[in-house]
């Protein structure tokens, strides 16, 4: 909670003053972090995700079949 709240105080300072050119200098390494975990996924990446999603649903199937045979 506490760096939850110094995150937003930090950010809603930088809104603020977004015209400062030392507040856009320290606000800039964590934007461009986030610019990096919010890009959309390219086709491989997808292609991943979802064939792990598919095992994990396979695995989640075998584990509740093992369970009402138990």
């Amino acid at each position: 909670p506490l760096i939850a709240a110094l995150g937003y105080e930090v950010t809603y300072f930088g809104t603020r003053h977004i015209k400062s050119s030392l507040v856009r200098a320290l606000l800039a390494p964590g934007l461009w972090l986030q610019r990096l975990t919010t890009r959309e996924p390219d086709d491989t990446q997808l292609e991943v995700a979802l064939s792990a999603l598919k095992r994990v649903v396979e695995i989640d199937h075998v584990e509740e079949a093992a369970q009402a045979s138990s």
